[in-house]
């Protein structure tokens, strides 16, 4: 019996020993901040009306200089019934980004990705169908210590983006 006890105990001690180092080394990968390193995280938006939710996330607040800050977009048709775009263009983001204190209003663009774009007549959405866009945008020719703007707009050009009012601006800065 005694045998018994002590397998248990010694069991007991090494599945709490296990789980102390666990969260020891879990908290130190969810906290990277420090004086060489501050944390940052991701940030995101969304806009909605009665038919689309649209949603823009990047990855992180801050970046480095040289680091590249990736944007994903999310369209999603909400409505019960499909829905068709009429010249309906893929990709179907192109984000331009601004000095944030300029903002799009004077029109000084620091970067875009400006891909090649494929244009159908039309374009059926089924209800429920979402459309996901990544695009990692680079900030080696951004200054330092400045906060930028990035402009998504779904499906620019298309006569969706006149109807939606779905246009996010989403901030970021280069340290």
């Amino acid at each position: 019996m005694a045998l018994g006890t002590t397998t248990i105990s010694l069991v007991v001690v090494a599945v709490i020993i296990t789980a102390a180092a666990g969260a020891l080394l879990a908290s130190s990968r969810m906290d990277p901040s420090g004086p060489d390193n501050p944390a940052t995280s991701a940030v995101s938006a969304f806009k909605t009306n009665n038919t689309w939710n649209f949603t823009v996330s990047l990855s992180a607040s801050s970046v480095s200089q040289g680091q590249s800050v990736q944007l994903t977009a999310q369209l999603t048709n909400i409505s019960p019934t499909s829905q068709n775009i009429q010249n309906y263009v893929e990709p179907y983001i192109n984000p331009m980004v601004y000095p944030s204190r300029s903002a799009s209003a004077n029109g000084t663009v620091v970067w875009a990705w400006n891909p090649p774009e494929e244009v159908w007549a039309t374009w059926t959405f089924q209800s429920g169908q979402a459309l996901v866009q990544t695009v990692d945008i680079p900030t080696s020719s951004l200054s330092m210590n400045q906060t930028y703007a990035i402009e998504v707009i779904p499906l620019s050009g298309s006569t969706f983006t006149a109807q939606s009012g779905l246009s996010i601006t989403i901030q970021f800065s280069v340290h």
